[in-house]
């Protein structure tokens, strides 16, 4: 069991942490760990175990609409109920796709 999670949480942490230290998105400390175990907790729990995928092109497929759902319509308690796009660009009707 403990190589199982080694293997898989730990080794996907470590593979996440190098990506975002690479693109100087990493913060050091153990907030920022807060916040990334908080978003993973809830796509997981709020969006993965419930829509089940044949394989990994439609998981990810899946997840574009996970972020899009966690971005624009998905009210969060600690914006005052208000979605990230809310209160990032103003009133739902303001806010507008963007291209990353």
């Amino acid at each position: 069991m403990r190589w199982a999670k080694r293997e898989g949480v730990l080794v996907g942490r470590r593979r996440i942490r190098r990506l975002m230290k690479k693109l100087g998105l990493w913060a050091v400390g153990p907030k920022p760990d807060i916040f990334v175990e908080r978003l993973w907790w809830t796509v997981k729990h709020e969006w993965v175990y419930l829509r089940p995928c044949e394989n990994g092109i439609e998981q990810k497929k899946s997840l574009a609409e996970c972020f899009e759902w966690y971005n624009r319509r998905r009210p969060h308690q600690s914006l005052n109920w208000q979605t990230p796009d809310e209160t990032y660009f103003g009133a739902r009707d303001n806010a507008q796709p963007q291209a990353a």
